[in-house]
């Protein structure tokens, strides 16, 4: 848990399309044309999480996947999925 105050947004229709997007492209590695405004709303949902590799010559600053990131791109949990009614 942060320490910080949670700025989550909903993640619903175009948004979930375009986080999914998103974290697509991190699995990929091509995660530097993701607008910073929607790598905030997957950090701020802790879909994922900045890589601090070692500071040398050549490396870079990243983007991780974490738990919940890999579950989200697994698709909805039983507590999302809404009973169907007769």
């Amino acid at each position: 848990m942060s320490a910080f105050p949670s700025k989550r947004q909903s993640l619903s229709g175009q948004r979930r399309l375009d986080a999914l997007h998103d974290l697509e492209l991190i699995v990929r590695g091509e995660e530097a044309n993701i607008t910073w405004r929607r790598v905030c709303v997957l950090l701020d949902n802790e879909l994922a999480e900045i890589n601090h590799p070692v500071i040398a010559q050549g490396t870079s600053w990243g983007l991780n996947l974490t738990e919940g990131g890999l579950r989200f791109i697994d698709g909805p949990t039983t507590e999302e999925v809404q009973p169907s009614r007769a």
